[in-house]
């Protein structure tokens, strides 16, 4: 049916409809057939839907006309007004505990949330529908989610993962036949081609997304179909094309009221003209652009705005103005891709993928151990089998022996002969009883609990409905055979004997198939260390580097190097490793990065050659210091990380404290001042608890660190002044350095310019005279910054283009950073505008390349990773102590238990024979036959408790043997109840005994 013909058909049923339920669904459908062409008309039906549906209380429909009119107000870009009505929404689905709509919700709500460049909230959004739509296994929702995650990936320019998301979104649409989607689809991984540089596959895929839009007559898609061919063909340099595509861009999203495609296309028209040498006319597009995204609030938009206004004043020579335009580009660019939205949307798609991992665990290890049950129910159904099998034919083979005996006719050892077939019997009655037991063992012990006393009584029960049975098999078994000759008799009691032996056997055969062993081995390391006199001198010189490190570097080297030399030589390897480890500090300390991390390296190949854990978390650390002078704080983080890991589960308090304040260095740099000082804090504490002086400078002077950036100058000096007394008494000539350049921060912030330089100067010359490149660029550009700030220009220059030369030299990108920012500056106050604006833009290349969406996201992973991992260890030590106090728990009510079964059993045995010492009396035959099978039944039943008290007793050990397997557990209870046989049949020959 075509579109006419449908909104025809739905207008002339609104003309017939009551104000009911119908008529709202009516109001709802027609508005959902205007939206793709007539947005106003939409949105005059959504909104008589919404009050009539208000007027007869119908909530399902007051939720189809709130996301009605949440899709007017984000076609016209007023997505506060989209975000209320959607709220309403997805309070009313929950309600009505539709989690379709909730779904549905969730994921419009991350579309608001994309369009005003929140993508850590809108991948959150995203994620939470992606998640209930795989519950629900709702495809189309799905496919929807999927699609609009990687919209988010392709505008952080995460091409791989976006195109990844969008061809698993498409092949879903095509599968399910949803057009609409698939078109979107289509311009999506046409927008990623693009932006990668294949433009014939870009106008592909635009074309193929186009044509489907135009069947469709989605004029909305129609638009953004021809902007994006626009932006190929102005990559491509065909002008003509481009503006011609961004005009019928612009025409329809006028004719729409869609705002942001409004904006979108004045933008790229402005930096088209600009590239084309119209700048009167690029100017008055890009304001105009500027003006509809300020209106509507994207982000996206401005961003794009102000970089293009950036590159016009550029070009037409306007450094001034082109500064101010690209720094306002860089503020909503950070307002998008800043740490905060990068770590929170990292966090959200860890969230997922942990909990994705999780669910998909889950559902392995549910059909693995669907699988082990289904194999243990066919391994104890055919033993099961087998083992009932063998006990029909162990009481038939009984039974049939005994029959034999009718032919015999001597009667001499007759009663020797009974015990023998009684004793079968007895055994074969306890194995049936037993095996029973272990067929119905889950049952029981689910009824019980597992405690000993109540599977006893059940047992006893059990025990107690036996008897009958072995008493008649006893007797028809004495009927079979009394009344024999001995010889004959003899002859088949051996052969009885031998088929018993033989069945016996046999059923131990059944039992014992499938054992298995393991053979344990043990790994074994050998130590390669020659015990040789120059050790001694390896050493030595080690520890004449150690004690020059912080005095004269140089002579330090000097040792350390002839250590390192000599180490090799002699092959002597930790003393290498603590060479190397000497190596590394001195290319630490004179900016030498690569030979630093090159050392470091090494020595960390030879301490996991010996596993000397405490080490291999030091040289983590080690190198974790490296790559934080270097700006790379992802790395450094995961080097810390690692290291606390290892030294938490050694237990080195030392190794901890100094990994507190390393984790803590990374978030001063990272301007997360509350984690800062958290780390820091722990670091101290744990220092002044070990006594460890000059650890307790180093974090005091960097609390003092965390204040000063936080604005706090009095405490920060507090802390700067009682760091730099510590130092000096310990004599550590390079952290004083550090202290007096920190001290000449707080004066300088505080504009006491004099005193500042005054402590700069301090530092500079310390430093300089230790050869510490770090501190000298570091100085040096503090002074040129203060330069400026006094207006003395040339010095400021002279100042900081010589910090800027050292901090090439090291490649320190922190100190770049601000090396650039320093001199943009400069030149801004000194009335160089074009040398601002290149400087700035270098001070953001290296800003960027330290803190860029990877290195955050790699950093994030890294902090979530050791969480996730602290976390489990806290679980599973929560778990294992739970366990040990349920095991105790548990033990100590067996024991009890145990105790009281034992005291009982033994009761009941007194009680037997005490009652069977009175019949003595009793000279009546009935009655004594009467009260000797009495006593008869209590000493069986007796001797089966006592038989499964024993069972009960050894059960966590036959479980451990036999791996509960039925036929090796009935194994165990055989040998068991043919040991004791022997002490039933004395028990009972001394019961009647007492009674006869």
């Amino acid at each position: 049916m075509s579109f006419s013909n449908k909104t025809d058909s739905l207008k002339i049923l609104l003309i017939h409809a009551k104000e009911d339920t119908n008529k709202v669904n009516t109001l709802n459908a027609l508005a959902f057939y205007y939206f793709s062409s007539v947005p106003d008309t939409a949105f005059y039906f959504t909104n008589m839907a919404l009050k009539l549906s208000d007027k007869i209380n119908y909530e399902r429909g007051k939720a189809v006309s709130y996301d009605g009119m949440a899709r007017y107000y984000y076609l016209t870009g007023d997505y506060q007004s989209a975000l209320k009505n959607l709220s309403e929404k997805l309070k009313i689905f929950q309600q009505l505990n539709d989690n379709n709509g909730v779904s549905a919700t969730l994921g419009n709500i991350g579309i608001i949330y994309r369009n005003q460049g929140d993508y850590p909230k809108a991948l959150e959004f995203y994620f939470k529908a992606l998640k209930m739509d795989e519950k629900l296994g709702n495809k189309n929702g799905i496919a929807i989610r999927l699609g609009n995650i990687g919209i988010v990936y392709n505008n952080q320019g995460d091409y791989p993962k976006a195109l990844e998301y969008f061809f698993e979104a498409l092949k879903m649409d095509e599968e399910l036949g949803n057009k609409s989607n698939e078109a979107d689809i289509l311009g999506n991984i046409g927008s990623v081609y693009r932006k990668k540089g294949d433009y014939p596959k870009a106008l592909e895929y635009y074309f193929k997304a186009l044509i489907m839009n135009e069947k469709l007559g989605d004029k909305n898609g129609i638009a953004r179909q021809f902007g994006n061919i626009g932006n190929v063909y102005i990559n491509k340099g065909d002008y003509s094309k481009a503006f011609e595509n961004y005009f019928k861009a612009l025409k329809m999203a006028e004719e729409l009221g869609n705002k942001n495609g409004i904006a979108i296309c004045l933008g790229n028209i402005g930096s088209l003209y600009t590239k084309t040498g119209k700048f009167k006319e690029a100017e008055e597009y890009l304001q105009k652009a500027l003006l509809v995204s300020k209106e509507i609030g994207t982000k996206e938009n401005l961003k794009d705005q102000y970089k293009y206004l950036s590159s016009l004043n550029d070009t037409i020579g306007k450094p001034n103005e082109a500064l101010d335009a690209y720094k306002m580009y860089i503020v909503y660019r950070d307002s998008i891709y800043n740490e905060e939205n990068l770590k929170k949307q990292t966090r959200t798609e860890m969230k997922y993928e942990y909990e994705k991992a999780e669910i998909v665990k889950e559902q392995v290890e549910k059909e693995e151990k669907r699988k082990e049950g289904e194999r243990v129910n066919r391994r104890n159904l055919l033993q099961y089998s087998g083992i009932m099998l063998s006990l029909i034919i162990l009481f038939f083979g009984i039974f049939l022996f005994a029959r034999r005996f009718r032919k015999v006719q001597e009667q001499k050892n007759v009663l020797k002969q009974t015990r023998i077939l009684e004793g079968a019997l007895f055994i074969s009655v306890l194995i049936f009883f037993e095996f029973i037991l272990v067929f119905l063992d889950p049952y029981i012990e689910r009824i019980t609990g597992g405690a000993p006393a109540y599977k006893l009584l059940v047992n006893a029960i059990l025990a107690g409905a036996i008897f009958p049975l072995h008493y008649l098999l006893e007797t028809k078994l004495k009927a079979g055979f009394i009344k024999t000759k001995q010889n004959t008799l003899e002859a088949g009691i051996k052969n009885t004997l031998l088929k018993i032996i033989l069945l016996c056997s046999g059923l131990t055969l059944i039992s014992g198939l499938n054992f298995f062993f393991m053979d344990k081995t043990d790994s074994l390391r050998a130590e390669l260390q020659k015990k040789l006199h120059d050790t001694t001198r390896v050493n030595t010189l080690n520890a004449l580097a150690f004690y020059y490190f912080s005095s004269v570097p140089d002579t330090a080297f000097y040792f350390t190097n002839m250590a390192l030399k000599l180490s090799d030589k002699i092959n002597y390897k930790r003393g290498k490793a603590t060479s190397c480890d000497g190596m590394a500090r001195y290319y630490w300390m004179t900016g030498d990065y690569k030979n630093a991390l090159e050392n470091l390296s090494e020595k960390l190949k030879i301490y996991q050659q010996f596993n000397d854990k405490k080490r291999i978390s030091a040289t983590l650390s080690n190198i974790g210091i490296v790559y934080m002078d270097q700006g790379d704080y992802p790395k450094a983080l995961e080097y810390y990380f690692e290291s606390l890991k290892m030294d938490e589960e050694l237990g080195n308090k030392n190794g901890i404290a100094i990994k507190h304040g390393n984790i803590g260095n990374v978030y001063v740099e990272q301007e997360e001042y509350p984690k800062a000082l958290e780390y820091y804090f722990k670091a101290l504490k744990m220092d002044e608890e070990l006594g460890n002086k000059s650890n307790i400078a180093l974090w005091v002077g960097n609390i003092g660190n965390v204040y000063i950036d936080q604005g706090d100058y009095p405490k920060a000096l507090e802390y700067y002044f009682k760091a730099l007394k510590m130092d000096e008494e310990l004599g550590n000539k390079s952290n004083i350095a550090i202290w007096l350049g920190n001290i000449g921060n707080v004066f300088n912030y505080q504009g006491d310019y004099l005193k500042a330089l005054e402590y700069y100067f301090k530092a500079l010359k310390m430093d300089e005279e230790h050869g510490n490149k770090n501190g000298i660029a570091r100085h040096l550009g503090n002074i040129g910054s203060l330069y400026t700030k006094t207006g003395k220009f040339k010095e400021a220059e002279e100042y900081l283009q010589k910090a800027l030369v050292v901090s090439i030299e090291i490649g320190a990108k922190e100190f770049l950073i601000d090396q650039f920012k320093y001199l943009s500056v400069l030149y801004d106050t000194s009335g160089k505008p074009n040398a601002a604006y290149g400087a700035y833009k270098m001070y953001i290349v290296y800003k960027d390349s330290i803190h860029n969406e990877e290195n955050l996201k790699k950093q994030t992973r890294t902090e979530m990773k050791y969480e996730y991992e602290k976390a489990e260890i806290v679980k599973v030590s929560v778990e294992k102590e739970e366990k040990r106090k349920e095991d105790e728990r548990v033990n100590r009510r067996n024991l009890l238990q145990y105790s009281g079964i034992v005291l009982g059993l033994l009761l009941l045995f007194m009680s037997i024979f005490l009652v069977a010492r009175k019949f003595k009396k009793i000279h009546e035959q009935g009655t004594i036959r009467i009260y000797a099978k009495t006593l008869e039944i209590s000493l069986f039943i007796s001797f089966l408790i006592f038989f499964e008290f024993i069972l009960v007793l050894l059960d966590p050990y036959t479980d451990t043997i036999t791996g509960g397997e039925p036929a090796y557990k009935l194994l165990l209870n055989v040998i068991l109840a043919g040991a004791i046989f022997p002490l039933h049949n004395f028990l009972e020959k001394k019961l009647k005994g007492n009674i006869m």
